[in-house]
């Protein structure tokens, strides 16, 4: 017997972080035909620029975009604790991971839905398993449109539940077909630097001061590397890593760095944006891999575009992940955290109450410079055979709105807890093993608003 649109009556699983110190900085507008808000210490605009934040544990601006596609199944399971930001999946969801936060969670980037807006959209069933709860919104609600049904407990704090919409997928119609375009088009376009692969690591470098970065590794040397390291990236530049070949992909890094400074390690915040702002700059595009591997003792940073592929996930991602086939999460601990792609083309932060669709959207110009002590070489203009700054004809969808730089929000504690046996994990993430990453120790509970 499913438990749905409960009123905030019992504790959520959240993540509290080890630092107390977070920037607070801001994100977008309103998804849904219903009335809908931010919630309270949460900004109705996005991120300025690059100037993402780093894991904290409360809301802090609206995003009505898709943060996790699956154009056939997603499962959590083993553990799997957290997915931020709107879920859509073509085929249904399930859920047998013990506590599952949806929409809103527990220790993410904070750029989530308004409140009581559409946090999950499914065109099958969702199923949540005996002995586990998924948690939309907490605690200030979350909404679901499904076109099957609702089974298990499930929970949206006073957010509307549909069951049975036939159009519960109309909004997204087009997004299967959006991001294979997408991806082929990013695939295609002249890179700006060099790869270079030397045993397990990878360094990608910039030759130009082009504001969108593209490089090229194949899915043979991906799948070897563990450490990656950016060089000369320009200041603000956004960045695609296009992945060649079909296949099997593999990609399961315990180092990621921009220049000497490590941009993997979810505990710095407080101290610097490096997570954050690398997190919403790097896109892994997998134009042709049929199934993707994500794993690896650390974070991985970065959006995820594999439009042919099934992915399983075995570690937290930072980023968008819009998948073509299913979507398998597990591990424990392991979460998904929602940091829109500042590259725009219908991935970044929306500002709008109509999805954006990949492909249609740019982003502001930033001046290029370096941001890690180097200076780029090469034409400082992007080559002429770049043509992912012209929107997909084929969309109708509006552009993602420019990032705007509202006021800092206040209010953002919340007090009182109920502790449960505490699952060690590191800030929104798996515990690091040997990659000598000083993770922060969390510990996991439900806690009351």
């Amino acid at each position: 017997m499913p438990v749905v649109s409960r009123a905030l009556s019992r504790p959520r699983a959240r993540a509290l972080s080890a630092a107390a110190a977070l920037s607070v900085i801001a994100c977008g507008t309103l998804f849904t035909a219903s009335p809908a808000f931010a919630a309270p210490g949460q900004s109705a605009s996005c991120p300025a620029g690059t100037q993402a934040p780093g894991i904290g544990n409360d809301p802090l601006f609206t995003d009505t975009g898709v943060a996790v596609y699956a154009g056939g199944t997603f499962s959590a399971k083993g553990g799997a604790a957290e997915s931020e930001g709107l879920m859509v999946t073509g085929g249904g969801a399930s859920f047998a991971s013990g506590y599952f936060n949806l929409g809103v969670v527990g220790a993410g980037s904070g750029i989530v839905p308004p409140a009581k807006g559409l946090m999950l959209a499914s065109g099958g069933d969702v199923t949540v398993g005996s002995g586990s709860t998924v948690e939309v919104g907490h605690p200030d609600g979350g909404g679901v449109d499904v076109a099957g049904a609702v089974s298990g407990t499930l929970e949206t704090d006073g957010g509307t539940l549909k069951q049975h919409d036939a159009n519960a997928l109309a909004p997204f119609s087009g997004l299967s077909s959006a991001i294979g375009s997408l991806a082929g088009s990013l695939s295609s376009e002249t890179t700006t630097g060099t790869t270079t692969v030397s045993g397990d690591s990878v360094t990608f470098t910039s030759t130009s001061s082009a504001s969108q970065q593209v490089f090229d590794i194949t899915v043979s040397q991906l799948s070897g590397v563990q450490a990656v390291t950016f060089e000369s990236l320009p200041v603000g530049s956004s960045v695609v890593v296009d992945v060649t070949g079909s296949g099997s992909a593999v990609f399961s890094p315990n180092y990621i760095a921009v220049g000497a400074n490590r941009a993997d390690n979810a505990a710095e915040q407080g101290t610097t944006t490096l997570f954050g702002t690398t997190a919403s700059r790097v896109l892994w595009n997998f134009p042709a891999a049929t199934v993707v591997t994500l794993g690896g003792s650390s974070q991985i940073v970065g959006s995820i575009l594999a439009p042919k592929a099934s992915v399983d996930v075995t570690a937290s991602l930072n980023g968008r992940l819009y998948v073509g086939g299913d979507i398998t999460m597990h591990g424990i601990g392991n979460e998904i955290h929602n940091y829109p792609w500042i590259g725009g083309k219908g991935l970044g932060c929306s500002q709008t109450d109509t999805p954006s669709t990949p492909g249609t959207s740019t982003p502001p110009a930033e001046t290029p410079t370096t941001n890690d002590g180097s200076t780029p070489t090469g034409d400082s203009t992007t080559p002429a055979a770049r043509q992912s700054d012209t929107p997909d004809a084929s969309s109708t969808a509006p552009l993602t709105a420019p990032y705007a730089t509202p006021a800092a929000s206040a209010g953002l504690a919340k007090t009182g807890s109920d502790a449960v046996p505490a699952l060690i994990v590191a800030a929104g993430v798996v515990l690091l093993g040997g990659a000598g990453v000083a993770g922060a120790s969390i510990v996991r509970r439900r806690r009351r608003a």
